[in-house]
């Protein structure tokens, strides 16, 4: 009998989505866009609000918040724009490659969505 870790089985069905690295997102931003969305100075504000921009035009990752805006740790922002404004904001988490063409697992992508913010959904 086949199971999902059976060397009989050329595919491993515990992998999931996130073991094979995603395309960058520059592609999906004009750089129209991207300056737009660049934060203008380093404040916490500007850069929520820039998040949260960017994520009205397309789902972005960590890579791309600190490599192509310039924002250092889009975590805590991600954070304040949920718990202090309640936006709607899911995370899902990808393998993705940075500038450098290293490959990491676990990176977090952020989309945008309707309604309000909630930790727990029914």
């Amino acid at each position: 009998m086949k199971n999902a870790t059976s060397n009989e089985s050329s595919i491993n069905h515990l992998d999931s989505d996130h073991s094979k690295p995603n395309v960058n997102l520059d592609h999906v931003f004009t750089d129209d866009q991207i300056a737009a969305c660049r934060p203008a100075n380093t404040s916490i504000t500007t850069q929520r609000l820039c998040i949260e921009r960017a994520l009205r035009i397309a789902p972005c990752d960590t890579l791309f918040f600190r490599e192509t805006l310039g924002i250092c740790a889009p975590t805590p922002r991600i954070f304040e724009l949920r718990h202090d404004l309640g936006i709607n904001v899911i995370t899902r988490y990808v393998t993705a490659i940075d500038a450098t063409g290293t490959v990491h697992k676990r990176v977090a992508l952020y989309s945008l969505h309707s309604g309000t913010w909630s930790r727990y959904v029914a």
